[in-house]
């Protein structure tokens, strides 16, 4: 599967903040990121207007800004969302997603 995945800029910064927070050193979490050699979706202003429709995501179920930006590339590119989150599942109309566990 990550042979054939893509992430956003977005999510690339969440990724490496959230490895270096559990502990792992900057320069070791970003050689990891960098190992996957993920293509870089980036964000520009024109995706957050795209994405206002999710700002309920936030209010009502609790879904974090880079879950948000995820499905929002994932519907932007016709491309499928991969999670581990249940409550992902029906939340964002026009979204596939793909639940791993």
């Amino acid at each position: 599967m990550i042979d054939n995945s893509a992430i956003s800029s977005v999510n690339l910064l969440e990724t490496f903040g959230k490895l270096v927070q559990k502990g792992t050193p900057a320069a070791e979490a970003r050689e990891a990121i960098e190992s996957l050699a993920l293509p870089t979706i980036s964000w520009v202003e024109q995706d957050v207007w795209e994405s206002v429709d999710t700002l309920p995501l936030a209010w009502e179920h609790g879904i974090s800004l880079g879950d948000r930006v995820c499905l929002v590339t994932a519907r932007m590119h016709d491309a499928v969302a991969v999670t581990a989150d249940r409550k992902w599942v029906k939340l964002v109309p026009g979204v596939k997603t793909l639940l791993i566990r």
